[in-house]
């Protein structure tokens, strides 16, 4: 989870200061720069003389091997052409201000190397969203992201160490020997705002529209996220108040909620994320409009939706952002197969609080809400078998959401498959004594899910494994051919980590975990857990949809990551190599 800042010892780090800070520039550039013109530029070969040589010149070999969707051969030539313009662009002398709001001892110094470097070519660059935000906070950022007035190849020509990634919105990662990733966008502006009239569907299908800085940060979703910081002039820019709303501890949409709702519907579920995982309380209009809206989330890609609920069941918050899902009207439109059959409460039974609370836990009337769906009691009815009930297993739901939490919080990495697994864990120890009763309920569950989310065939597959090698994993079995068999399954340590999660949610002794570990390294089994490596994500998983904390598209930081092949499709999961 903790983003390295070290560097190789034998070269010299990146300077943050200058000889002077008042060098004029040697020619006049505008603060947008006009593509365009840097497409007529000559081709040159000058070398960048000012990259650290600590600092890899390319991105890592199995990245830059190229993806055809990801570079083509105008895109070269278009950097190249910027890149010979730039060449001939003497650098800038910038001083990074020592009497700053944000210290320069907190923040990255690749980001603030990215920073300088762009500034000194003549474009505007400032660090943006999260890690303003969870600076201002106090907190350590996950990460570290700039925002520029570059236009994505031009960013490109500046850094060597560069790949564009991204379909929708084309983005540049700067990579570091340490496998840092430091993301590099475009300032974009809202589509909508360029229309004299608002279109009766407000759903933004494309946002491919370049902008300042202040417009960038009014196209954003929440008012804490908008916020940019200038380590040049050492400022934060608040465009929409995002610091009082810091300050009040609330979650609250740039602009009016019901039409950025109604723009991009995965801001209700990123409003629930930053609530839960800040402890902010939602501001009731923002709060309302949610509700409202819910029902749209169908009308959004599957595969945003299916990573964002992935994201909050991996996220250290689940049990509180799942609550809250629950009550703003989400689990009815996304899971509803869970509602019943966990006794999940709705908004009518639980509202969400809109007072600002410390580590808080904090209906819709859309028309594309899914249609009621078969609950295990009836499919108990079919089998002619007795099952808990409902209300008996939501507090085992409840309890396995804070032992995925735990878990998570100590770094383990957590799959999709693991994570659907934690969440369907108590229907299947419900109707795990009745051969095929699970199985049956998982076939149509799964049907929903993968209507409404996009579930991979792999995970589809892997979450009833999962669950049938607990049967696997009990005590009678750990001698002979099946301890054996058993050790020696690809999926073995994510059936063990599921174990330990049920254990833990029962509050019962690890004994039987740490029986198995014995079991596999007797038989030169892997059995320790893998560790969440978040620059490994971010360098596979972005390209597909950036935006992050802009609030459009997705940025496949917690995906599957069981090192299996993947398409990648529309969800931005990396092809399997």
């Amino acid at each position: 989870m903790t983003r390295s800042n070290d560097h190789d010892d034998s070269t010299p780090a990146p300077e943050t200061t200058a000889a002077t800070a008042d060098a004029p520039p040697a020619e006049e550039t505008p603060r947008v720069i006009d593509e365009a013109a840097w497409a007529e530029a000559h081709d040159g070969d000058a070398e960048d003389d000012d990259e650290p040589l600590h600092f890899g010149a390319v991105a890592p070999e199995d990245e830059a091997a190229g993806d055809d969707d990801e570079s083509d051969d105008g895109e070269d030539e278009a950097a190249a052409a910027a890149g010979a313009a730039l060449a001939a662009r003497p650098d800038l002398e910038i001083t990074l201000s020592a009497d700053a709001e944000i210290p320069l001892s907190s923040i990255d110094e690749d980001a603030l190397w990215v920073v300088k470097r762009l500034r000194a070519k003549g474009f505007e660059a400032y660090l943006t969203g999260g890690c303003v935000r969870d600076l201002l906070l106090g907190r350590q950022p996950k990460d570290f992201d700039v925002a520029t007035a570059a236009h994505p190849n031009q960013v490109r020509a500046v850094f060597r160490n560069c790949r564009l990634v991204g379909r929708r919105f084309r983005l540049a990662h700067v990579f570091f020997q340490s496998g840092k990733v430091i993301e590099t966008a475009t300032f974009r502006a809202n589509p909508t705002d360029t229309l004299e009239d608002l279109p009766e569907d407000l759903l933004v299908a494309r946002d491919n529209v370049f902008g300042t800085v202040e417009e960038d940060a009014r196209r954003r979703d929440l008012t804490i996220n908008g916020l940019f910081y200038d380590p040049v002039a050492g400022k934060v820019l608040d465009f929409v108040n995002g610091r009082a709303d810091l300050d009040a501890r609330l979650i609250r949409t740039i602009g009016e909620p019901d039409i950025r709702f109604q723009e991009d519907p995965v801001r209700i579920l990123r409003a629930i994320k930053f609530a839960a995982r800040l402890g902010f309380a939602i501001e009731p209009a923002t709060l309302a409009a949610m509700e409202r809206h819910a029902g749209s989330l169908l009308r959004c890609a599957h595969a945003r939706l299916q990573e964002e609920v992935l994201r909050l069941l991996a996220s250290t918050y689940a049990h509180t952002s799942f609550d809250m899902c629950a009550q703003v009207g989400v689990t009815r439109v996304l899971l509803p197969e869970l509602l019943e059959d966990l006794a999940v409460p709705t908004l009518r039974s639980a509202p969400v609080a809109t007072t600002p609370t410390e580590g808080a836990d904090v209906a819709s009337e859309g028309a594309d809400v899914a249609a009621p769906v078969e609950t295990v009691a009836e499919t108990t009815e079919a089998t002619a078998t007795t099952v808990s009930t409902a209300a008996d297993r939501h507090p085992r739901f409840l309890a396995l959401l804070d032992a995925l939490d735990e878990v998570r919080r100590r770094d383990a990495d957590i799959t999709s498959a693991l994570a659907l697994a934690v969440l369907v864990t108590p229907i299947w120890e419900a109707l795990s004594g009745t051969p095929g009763a699970f199985d049956a309920w998982w076939s149509r569950t799964a049907d929903g899910f993968t209507e409404r989310l996009r579930l991979t065939r792999h995970d589809r597959e892997r979450v009833p494994q999962l669950l049938q090698a607990q049967l696997d994993l009990e005590p009678q079995r750990r001698r002979g051919h099946h301890a054996r068999a058993t050790v020696g399954r690809p999926s073995f340590r994510e059936a063990l980590l599921l174990l330990i999660i049920r254990l833990q949610a029962a509050k019962q002794p690890l004994d039987e975990v740490a029986a198995w570990k014995v079991v596999a390294a007797a038989h030169n089994q892997p059995y320790q857990q893998a560790r969440y490596d978040r620059n490994r994500q971010r360098a596979a998983g972005r390209g597909a949809g950036g935006g992050g904390d802009r609030g459009r598209g997705g940025r496949g930081r917690d995906r599957d990551r069981g090192g299996r092949g993947r398409d990648r499709g529309n969800n931005g999961r990396r092809r399997g190599r």
